[in-house]
């Protein structure tokens, strides 16, 4: 438990001096600790609401930035943070919208490892829409992977691809 105060108060120190700091390595280190922050309030101390709030100030704090070190810390928060939210079906409206904010703002990145995480983040899409009995548009969604990443060959694409296109052939079905 100290180790985890400690590597919490760090991160808080790390980013509250770089806060208004503007050289890249400073951002870089600044998106990294609030997601390592955010890693250990929702994993370790398993506290979700604080995970979820530290992953919505790593969204505002740096979701406008365009440096690809920084875009992916804030994308694997935001993919996170949907998780939190739908994990036990706590707030699934709430990762719904997370999860649209994601695929909205990132979708468009190229970098293998940010579209593996979009992929996925539509996939998880799918399947709450399913859950909540939305299957018209799980089914559009799924439609959606299958249409725009189908043709990708990276290996975890093509996982989540195949996923899609098994929920396709099974109509659904729960």
């Amino acid at each position: 438990r100290q180790d985890v105060d400690g590597a919490l108060r760090a991160g808080g120190e790390l980013v509250a001096r770089g806060g208004n700091r503007s050289e890249p390595e400073f951002i870089e280190q600044g998106a990294r600790a609030l997601f390592s922050m955010g890693v250990l309030l929702g994993g370790v101390r398993k506290d979700p609401d604080g995970a979820i709030a530290t992953y919505d100030v790593l969204a505002q704090r740096y979701g406008h930035r365009t440096e690809p070190g920084v875009v992916q810390q804030v994308v694997k928060g935001l993919f996170n943070q949907a998780a939190l939210q739908a994990r036990e079906q706590r707030d699934l409206h709430a990762a719904l919208h997370t999860l649209d904010a994601l695929v909205d703002r990132y979708a468009d990145v190229d970098d293998p490892a940010v579209t593996e995480r979009i992929v996925s983040a539509m996939v998880n899409k799918a399947r709450i829409e399913r859950m909540r009995g939305h299957r018209d548009r799980a089914h559009a969604t799924f439609e959606r992977v299958v249409q725009r990443f189908g043709l990708h060959d990276e290996p975890q694409i093509r996982k989540h691809v195949d996923s899609a296109r098994k929920a396709l052939g099974e109509g659904l079905a729960a």
